[in-house]
């Protein structure tokens, strides 16, 4: 068993390595999706193997007691909240009757979340909608259906008095644009430095999306549907749009990855230095 403020903080840690959501993606190597977001905190709390990646195992078979909720007063630090739906179009066939996982339950549990905080509220989820890709930030309770205790997490004395809280602040979906100034041949946009799979390539004299600014010169960029990673000495910031200026992202849901922290005196601090996770400078 963890402690919930173990369990939370790695939850924190995570998403302040601000990942790129993945399928499959458990928060290491710059990538996650939502129910990886819960099980690579667990791993790096010791949890050595869960059976499926997938948000209806979880709630099938790792909920401690997976109830309902409809209000904001329900909620609790540590807990999963789920968002269902009875459709079944879209559940695997091992969840339905007759399958492996088939429990009488058919609600497809399809998105999941962590509240790391109630007062102020905060609920950090991993999820890709629109140009938001990666770790969302929300302070209102909206649109779980369910939620509960994970097993393995010991949820008894704990006081939330004295945690930092990461606090959502209003993003630009993209920081600034940037034009590819290669020498020659394409930029490798790649899912990590360093040694990162190359998932991508940007021609020369292209502009480029930066949506986020990790540190160590290797913005994140998004050019199309490419999304990675690129060596900034290959960059020439030509600033944001008027367009983007204009429209900055204000919903609850576009909360996105960008974060502050704010300790228990009020003082705020972006948390770049002490949350590296890219080392080095490759291509």
């Amino acid at each position: 068993m963890v402690g919930v403020s173990a369990f939370v903080s790695k939850i924190k840690n995570i998403a302040l390595r601000n990942p790129t959501y993945k399928t499959g993606g458990t928060g290491k190597n710059g990538a996650c999706d939502c129910i990886g977001l819960i099980m690579g905190a667990m791993y790096e709390l010791g949890h050595k193997k869960y059976d499926l990646h997938s948000t209806n195992y979880f709630a099938r078979y790792q909920m401690q007691d997976l109830t309902r909720i409809s209000s904001e007063k329900e909620l609790f630090v540590g807990q999963l909240l789920f968002r269902s739906r009875s459709n079944t179009a879209k559940l695997h066939a091992r969840y339905q009757p007759g399958g492996s996982h088939y429990t009488g339950d058919l609600l497809d549990y399809y998105h999941v979340a962590v509240v790391t905080r109630t007062k102020p509220l905060e609920i950090i989820e991993c999820t890709e909608y629109g140009s938001v890709t990666g770790i969302v930030v929300n302070t209102k309770f909206k649109n779980w259906q369910h939620g509960g205790r994970l097993k393995g997490v010991l949820y008894d004395g704990y006081d939330e008095e004295d945690d930092p809280v990461i606090q959502a602040v209003v993003p630009q979906t993209i920081k600034y644009q940037a034009m590819v100034n290669t020498e020659s041949g394409d930029l490798n946009v790649r899912e990590w430095p360093e040694t990162g799979p190359v998932v991508g390539r940007v021609p020369k004299g292209r502009i480029v999306d930066i949506i986020s600014d990790i540190g160590d010169g290797w913005p994140k960029i998004r050019y199309n549907e490419i999304v990675g990673v690129v060596s900034e000495k290959y960059l020439t910031s030509i600033g944001l749009p008027a367009e983007a200026e204009e429209t900055l992202e204000t919903t609850d849901e576009a909360q996105s990855a960008a974060v502050t922290i704010v300790d228990s005196a009020g003082n705020r601090f972006y948390p770049v230095g002490d949350f590296k996770v890219y080392l080095g400078g490759i291509d």
